[in-house]
C-alpha cells in the first residue's frame, strides 16, 4: 500500500521519512499545517527498538461475548488513558 498517494488523494498531508533528519523535517511541516497527515517512516524491520513508554492504540473491539475479548478492551481502554495526546483538534 502507498500509504502517502493514499493520503495525498484524500487531501491529507503525506512524507515518506527515512531518517531522523528527515523526521524532523515532516514533524515540522505537519505541526505549521495543522491538518491530517500521514509520516510513512521507512525502518529497518529487524532491529529491536527501545521501549519508549509509548501506547500504541491498535484498537480491540468493544463488544463481545468472549470474557477475554472483554477484559483486553478494558486493559486496552485503561491504558489508552494514559496517553499523552500529540495530535490536532478540529476548531
Amino acid at each position: 500500500v502507498d500509504y502517502v498517494a493514499n493520503a495525498r488523494s484524500v487531501g491529507w498531508d503525506a512524507h515518506t521519512v527515512r531518517d531522523t533528519g528527515a523526521l524532523r523535517a515532516a514533524l515540522a511541516a505537519t505541526r505549521e499545517r495543522r491538518r491530517p497527515a500521514v509520516l510513512a517512516c521507512h525502518v529497518e524491520p529487524h532491529r529491536a527498538l527501545l521501549g519508549a513508554g509509548a501506547f500504541w492504540d491498535l484498537g480491540l473491539p468493544q463488544v463481545s461475548g468472549l470474557p477475554a475479548v472483554r477484559s483486553a478492551a478494558a486493559a486496552h481502554a485503561e491504558a489508552a488513558g494514559a496517553q499523552r495526546f500529540h495530535g490536532w483538534v478540529a476548531p
